[in-house]
């Protein structure tokens, strides 16, 4: 039998393959590279402000994670808007190196006071916390929408309750994420309040304010992705990009990968989601390939 830790590995592997496999079956039965590769040759040099634009919202992305970085830890220790950007960027660094980036905190807490690393790892969660809340937020919806658009399109009388469980689920997580503050000063045990104790200054405005980032910096990665598909001349209308979109963005960040694999997964994903509304899957693949060289290699 298989310990967790083995099955884990096993898990991601078996994802690893699954979408280097996809990916690669959905290129070798794509059968419009001569089309492609006239259009790229007659593509005005205009065509490249797409790209730039892409380019141009990295800095907007990791300033915005640093100013999120620098409200979560306000409470514990005070954090320049600089220092908070070098704690960003060695958390990525750590984080590219471990399964699923949960290696991310390790990078944050360097640039802590030592006294301070095991709120710091708390804290680091937190933000994790915030993100991922915001990818299901937006990501559910969209993934119902999806799946009934395409799958269900016979039972639009099941949609209505569909609809209503999806919005009861993310009203349960938000309630959970604004209670953090009073679930934190109910805990007694000395050990856990080590780390646990700076949550319990935050009030309902501060934790508004680190979510609104959060939704803001979500906004900046939706704008990246819809610039670069319209790089790759990835036609999509702006209602199917927003039920697409946000559903790669959920599937991709909850799903099992390695640093060396991540660029597969996400490739496949985008084929799958946004290649039930365009056909260039070539343009769809790299988009969701480059969008990862470009925020985190």
């Amino acid at each position: 039998m298989l310990n967790k830790q083995q099955l884990y590995k096993v898990v991601k592997w078996l994802f690893a393959l699954g979408a280097y496999g996809y990916l690669a079956y959905k290129l070798i039965v794509f059968d419009q590279y001569d089309s492609i590769f006239s259009e790229w040759k007659q593509t005005p040099p205009t065509k490249f402000t797409w790209l730039l634009a892409t380019l141009v919202l990295l800095p907007l992305n990791l300033l915005l994670e640093s100013l999120k970085w620098k409200k979560i830890t306000q409470n514990s220790f005070t954090l320049t808007t600089y220092s908070a950007l070098k704690s960003v960027l060695s958390g990525i660094c750590s984080g590219f190196f471990t399964p699923n980036r949960i290696g991310d905190f390790v990078g944050r807490i360097s640039y802590l006071p030592s006294s301070a690393r095991a709120q710091g790892i708390t804290l680091s969660i937190v933000n994790s916390l915030t993100q991922n809340l915001t990818i299901l937020l937006c990501g559910i919806p969209a993934c119902v929408l999806f799946f009934i658009s395409f799958y269900h399109s016979d039972s639009n009388s099941n949609i209505f309750l569909y609809l209503i469980l999806t919005f009861v689920f993310l009203l349960l997580l938000g309630l959970f994420y604004f209670s953090l503050p009073r679930l934190s000063k109910r805990i007694s045990s000395e050990k856990i309040k080590r780390f646990t104790d700076c949550l319990s200054g935050y009030t309902l405005a501060q934790l508004g304010e680190i979510m609104a980032i959060s939704i803001f910096r979500y906004c900046v990665f939706f704008a990246q992705f819809f610039l670069m598909l319209r790089f790759f001349n990835v036609e999509l209308t702006v209602w199917q990009a927003a039920i697409a979109i946000p559903a790669n963005y959920l599937l991709v960040t909850f799903t099992p990968s390695f640093a060396f694999s991540e660029a597969a997964v996400r490739g496949s994903y985008a084929v799958f989601f946004i290649g039930m509304f365009a056909s260039n899957t070539v343009g769809i693949a790299f988009s969701g390939i480059l969008i990862w060289l470009i925020n985190t290699v």
